[in-house]
């Protein structure tokens, strides 16, 4: 190759590497321009997401500040900041459902916070276990209503997350055997009371739970009871008094006979002749005895109550102290 040839080459290539050499360094420089403009266009984004967020938590729109926040990427810049500005939002609305008397959603949001920050927390948590107090007490307030089903209800909607869930089930059940036990009580006692057994109806009563419902049924109840005690008694003391009366002694007043003078003469001594006895007395007519009419007063005031006459014949025998002997056509009743 020729000293002229040589050297045009040399001039090709260093054009060549030069034209490459701008169009790379375009390239690079076109690279950069469109990576800052899409970096500075998602900051923009990102920051706009965040001032959204701090408004909406401003105007007290807390559900959407929720969702909003929880939407953004975990790559955003803000990221962090939005997540505890969701928890803030969180508790917020928590209060909101408490002050709608919602408390079962209340007690759901306030459970959600699990933020690092600590007195967030706590606070979160001090309201969890206020609410659930409460829950309690409006299903309590149901069941003093005589409203079981519902205050069950009530209680089996609290989150298991929540302080008082442990104890929901026992409080329940509870809630049951009392129900039963008082529905109970009241049904037999009212039974008892058809059939005049007064005590037996009072005993029973005490069975019934102290919830206002199943005291309210309890009350017309004890009464005829006691009044019906009251009324067994004042005839059982005057029986007795009766019976006292009938029992006492009696003394009839006699006259002393009339002084008279003595004679002025001596009767003469004659024999002593002894009187004649005089003829025994005729046997008495047979009388019911006291225990047999304490028998029959009681039966006919008990019939007189409204007792059928079989109920009415065991206790009044039962009362007076004694014992059925048949109980049959030809009963008795034995002291």
């Amino acid at each position: 190759m020729s000293i002229q040839s040589e050297q045009f080459a040399k001039n090709g290539l260093k054009k060549l590497l030069f034209v490459a050499g701008s169009g790379l360094f375009a390239f690079s420089a076109a690279a950069a321009l469109t990576y800052g403009y899409f970096q500075g266009k998602s900051y923009r984004q990102e920051r706009s997401q965040w001032v959204a967020l701090q408004g909406l938590a401003a105007a007290e729109n807390y559900e959407s500040c929720r969702s909003q926040g929880n939407a953004l990427p975990s790559r955003s810049r803000f990221y962090s900041e939005a997540q505890t500005l969701v928890q803030q939002c969180s508790l917020g609305l928590a209060r909101q459902h408490a002050s709608d008397q919602e408390l079962t959603e209340a007690i759901t949001v306030a459970l959600s916070i699990t933020t690092p920050d600590g007195q967030l927390q706590n606070e979160a948590q001090g309201l969890v276990t206020q609410w659930s107090g409460q829950v309690v007490k409006q299903g309590e307030k149901l069941l003093q209503a005589g409203e079981l089903d519902n205050a069950i209800a009530v209680l089996r909607e609290l989150p298991p997350e929540s302080p008082t869930a442990s104890s929901i089930e026992s409080t329940i059940q509870g809630w049951q055997k009392q129900w039963s036990q008082s529905e109970a009580a009241v049904k037999e006692s009212t039974a008892l009371l058809e059939r005049g057994q007064w005590l037996s109806a009072k005993n029973q009563l005490e069975g019934v739970a102290s919830i206002t419902y199943w005291q309210q049924k309890k009350k017309p109840l004890l009464e005829k009871a006691e009044a019906g005690i009251a009324e067994v008694a004042r005839y059982e003391a005057e029986q007795a008094r009766q019976r006292a009366i009938a029992a006492a002694p009696r003394y009839d007043y006699q006259p002393p006979p009339p002084s008279q003078a003595a004679p002025s003469y001596q009767a003469p001594v004659t024999a002593y002749v002894p009187p004649a006895p005089a003829p025994a007395p005729a046997p008495a007519a047979p009388t019911i005895s006291g225990f047999d009419r304490q028998v029959e007063s009681l039966y006919n005031s008990y019939v007189a109550q409204g007792q059928n006459s079989w109920d009415a014949w065991i206790q009044a025998c039962q009362a007076s102290g004694g014992y059925i002997v048949d109980q049959g056509p030809q009963s008795g009743c034995a002291p």
